[in-house]
């Protein structure tokens, strides 16, 4: 925009070159590692102390309905980056 109302002579961002991306696969999670995470997001739900954080005393009960959308998106297996998939 500043170019063509001759703010600026050339596009200072046509030069800058792309960032370097790494190609990685993606990979999936194996049953175990999704059973840690299911098991550790029981224990968040229900108030329980975490690795590094007190437990939840104060404040109103946590939601057990995140462990049905959490139990829906594991078994749909939406795979990240994929339209309409959402972040978990």
């Amino acid at each position: 925009m500043a170019v063509r109302r001759a703010a600026i002579d050339r596009n200072p961002v046509r030069e800058v070159a792309d960032l370097p991306r790494k190609h990685t696969k993606p990979r999936s999670a194996d049953m175990t590692t999704l059973a840690q995470l299911r098991a550790q997001l029981t224990d968040w739900v229900n108030g329980a102390p975490l690795d590094g954080s007190a437990g939840y005393t104060y404040g109103r009960k946590r939601n057990q309905r995140v462990l049905d959308v959490v139990d829906v998106e594991l078994g749909t297996c939406p795979r990240p980056g994929d339209p309409g998939a959402p972040l978990v």
